[in-house]
């Protein structure tokens, strides 16, 4: 079950580091769509360290589980207020990916709890 935890981890990492990706390049046509939501642009640099920072306790928690579950529930936080603000200006078109994110974060805590 631990190389599930790995894949998925993996997996999770590789999603981080696109969005990441686009927003510190802060490219278009994303970088509106984070403006539709609300979001302003000086924000994406400060959301994008708080995914660095997730990633990072994601597979350091490979190794010392305690902190790959707390990255894990603080991701789904912040994922859940992602949804949370597709859902309050009823962007539906752009609600699957953080649906999306919310699963694999999901699998990746159960995963590393069921492993620790």
């Amino acid at each position: 079950m631990f190389l599930a935890t790995i894949l998925a981890t993996a997996l999770l990492t590789v999603l981080l580091i696109l969005t990441i990706v686009v927003k510190i390049t802060r490219r278009q046509p994303y970088a509106q769509a984070y403006a539709d939501l609300g979001v302003p642009e000086h924000w994406l640099p400060r959301l994008a360290a708080i995914l660095i920072a997730a990633g990072a306790g994601l597979v350091l928690g490979l190794w010392w589980a305690p902190i790959g579950i707390a990255a894990a529930a603080a991701l789904l936080v912040y994922l859940l207020a992602a949804a949370g603000s597709h859902v309050r200006v009823r962007n539906w078109r752009g609600l699957p990916m953080p649906v999306l994110y919310l699963a694999v974060t999901v699998a990746v805590l159960l995963l590393r709890i069921a492993t620790a």
